[in-house]
């Protein structure tokens, strides 16, 4: 992925105003066919480039117990503000019924559902696997991506010069002009800029979990290549996404183009498993299957199967 930190929009960020916000729940998708992920992944395109947004995912254990045992799996719930592109239906707003806190402490929070911490992703490679986000939801309970639209063309104009200043310098500032003359390229040939935030929030019961689980993130996140930090003082603000911290610091934008960003597909779902819904049996790959119809517009069901398979 191309992505340039050292732009800054000094009157970036995506502070939270007291507005009526439309939110949708996304349905996620196998993303196991090759054949179909071209198509994922330009819808996901589309979807950044017809304006600025949130993607928050959540992720849940779901028990089901079958036979005197206990099978756990987990509930992935994907939520945005635009709603096109994808199968959706509208919903509240998600970020309503998070975890509330209780204490602030300096480098984590005590909600009414354990301790959390945030994270925030401020360094990425120029190359990352499409759906580098399904890989850490076991991780961070919570994922979100905000991003914001750019004008493409003042970014362009602006990012040329400083091709220009940068080129011949040094090893670094070269690389940071390639990086830039690869976006600009991308740009001039019609494909839209954005400037990005990406959170992580790991929960546990525990101090010692929480510190396991937040070492065991920051692990997988560098073995793609992804720096992640969790500032310390901060993390109520960081908890409410929010990118000014405080009256003084703001986290910087990482500014790349809808084509590049494809590679944070997160709609995915390889198993059907959903909170509070009804257990049905179990995958051709010994998953449960875990049904909620109330999730969705149409409560309609057709099940097939053998005689005496139990439907």
């Amino acid at each position: 992925m191309r992505g340039v930190e050292e732009i800054v929009d000094k009157k970036g960020g995506f502070q939270s105003k007291k507005i009526l916000q439309r939110w949708y729940e996304i349905f996620g998708e196998s993303f196991s066919a090759e054949y179909a992920r071209d198509y994922q992944l330009s819808r996901f395109q589309a979807l950044l480039s017809s304006g600025s947004g949130i993607i928050y995912a959540r992720s849940s254990e779901v028990l089901v117990e079958f036979g005197g045992e206990t099978f756990s799996t987990t509930d992935t719930r994907y939520f945005s503000t635009i709603g096109s592109y994808f199968d959706s239906i509208p919903c509240s707003n998600p970020l309503d019924s998070r975890p509330a806190v209780l204490e602030r402490r300096p480098g984590y929070l005590i909600t009414d559902e354990g301790f959390a911490k945030v994270f925030v992703a401020y360094r990425f490679p120029s190359i990352l696997p499409e759906g580098i986000l399904y890989s850490v939801f076991g991780l961070a309970r919570e994922v979100c991506f905000k991003w914001k639209l750019m004008d493409s063309g003042k970014f362009a104009s602006k990012a040329e010069r400083i091709i220009a200043r940068k080129n011949g310098r040094s090893i670094s500032e070269n690389a940071l002009a390639g990086e830039l003359a690869e976006i600009v390229q991308q740009i001039r040939s019609g494909i839209d800029a954005i400037s990005f935030h990406l959170f992580f929030v790991v929960y546990a019961d525990t101090e010692r979990e929480l510190k396991g689980t937040c070492k065991d993130l920051q692990t997988a996140l560098k073995l793609y290549g992804i720096e992640a930090e969790s500032p310390p003082f901060y993390q109520q603000e960081l908890f409410e996404f929010k990118t000014k911290l405080g009256f003084l610091f703001q986290l910087k934008n990482t500014i790349t183009t809808a084509n590049s960003a494809r590679i944070f597909y997160p709609f995915i779902k390889e198993t059907l498993a959903e909170e509070g819904g009804v257990f049905l049996g179990f995958s051709s790959t010994g998953d449960p299957v875990v049904l909620d119809p109330y999730r969705r517009q149409n409560y309609l069901m057709l099940i097939l199967g053998e005689s005496g398979s139990g439907k």
